[in-house]
């Protein structure tokens, strides 16, 4: 009697360590990651966190109005010279051009109240040639743009936008003259009655040449200080009528026209 419980002890005994070195064994297995099949399990990490959106992948530079009057220029050009990452450069044939960020104007697109300004041949636009006796501000996007735009914004974006009429009636005016013999005048008007606006521009500039300095050594294709074929005659009218009848909301009709006539200077040798 006593060998029977002798030996159910034993076999107790025996059960429980097998069933111990079980259980340790397959904890042992999942914590190497070591799976039945004899893959290594990397197992996984989990990183909670809240995503920032990502906002300085362009860069925005706004020259309004009031710069636009501090630098004293009239055109488009020399009104984003200042800007940082612009630089402007000058044709042979007196086109002013300008790159962004070392992008030309193939990648860097022009706008006139969000709509594009192209030429048919060449794809760019000579800034120089257009005022800004009508503009209330010039928007220089300097990046990737957005795809809103369209095609070609590898470099930025330059938006010109034209000026709106905030009472029922505003109007200024422009006079300017200088000891080169350019003079040019510009003309705003504009009224807003309560949803409908309407705003019309008209300017002028022109010269007959200008002056040489007094230390110029004149030569056979510049006998003068007078700069032989450097005359310049443009003349700029523009007209728009909007309606906006709910906030966020706006529709307008425009009308932009730019004309010019300039001379091409010689060089001075050759």
């Amino acid at each position: 009697m006593k060998r029977q419980l002798r030996w159910k002890r034993l076999i107790l005994i025996l059960v429980l360590v097998l069933f111990c070195a079980s259980a340790w064994a397959q904890d042992t297995e999942e914590n190497s990651g070591v799976t039945n099949t004899g893959v290594f399990n990397l197992g996984q990490v989990v990183v909670q966190g809240k995503g920032e959106t990502i906002t300085q992948v362009t860069t925005v530079d706004t020259v309004d109005q009031s710069k636009i009057e501090l630098i004293g220029t009239d055109n488009v050009t020399e009104s984003i010279d200042s800007v940082a990452g612009v630089y402007i450069s000058e044709g042979s044939k007196g086109a002013k051009n300008f790159t962004i960020r070392g992008f030309n104007q193939r990648y860097v697109p022009m706008f006139y109240d969000g709509i594009p300004i192209y030429l048919p041949f060449e794809g760019s636009v000579d800034a120089g040639e257009l005022p800004v006796g009508n503009l209330s501000q010039i928007t220089i996007t300097k990046g990737i743009a957005s795809v809103l735009y369209g095609p070609n914004t590898m470099g930025g974006v330059i938006n010109i936008v034209s000026l709106k009429p905030t009472k029922p009636f505003q109007a200024d005016y422009k006079i300017y003259a200088d000891s080169d013999e350019m003079k040019s005048f510009n003309i705003n008007m504009g009224s807003r009655l309560d949803k409908y606006y309407f705003t019309l521009n008209f300017g002028h500039k022109e010269t007959n040449s200008y002056s040489l300095s007094e230390d110029f050594v004149t030569t056979p294709n510049i006998p003068t200080h007078d700069m032989p074929n450097s005359d310049f005659s443009q003349t700029s009218m523009s007209f728009k009528a909007g309606l906006v009848p709910k906030e966020g909301h706006e529709y307008a009709l425009g009308y932009s026209m730019v004309t010019d006539d300039k001379g091409l200077p010689l060089t001075a040798y050759g």
